[in-house]
């Protein structure tokens, strides 16, 4: 499954990979963590470039670690 970030999604070189379909899909993330992610992947490009599956942001070292953090907290 992936995910790409909305601002991306008329970007040329994603309507070249991507289908419409596999763009549009989502996932339920709460608040904190939506923030989480944009504010230690700032540039949405890398978001859906390299890390547009679950399992490559839970890679990403930050991610990893406000995740292991945020587990802790809730």
């Amino acid at each position: 499954m992936l995910i790409i970030p909305r601002t991306c999604h008329s970007n040329k070189w994603f309507k070249k990979r991507y289908t419409r379909a596999q763009m549009q899909v989502t996932i339920a993330v709460c608040g904190d963590c939506h923030r989480a992610i944009h504010d230690l992947v700032p540039d949405e490009k890398d978001l859906g470039r390299y890390f547009n599956t679950l399992d490559a942001l839970q890679t990403h070292p930050q991610i990893g670690k406000y995740l292991e953090w945020i587990k802790k907290r809730k």
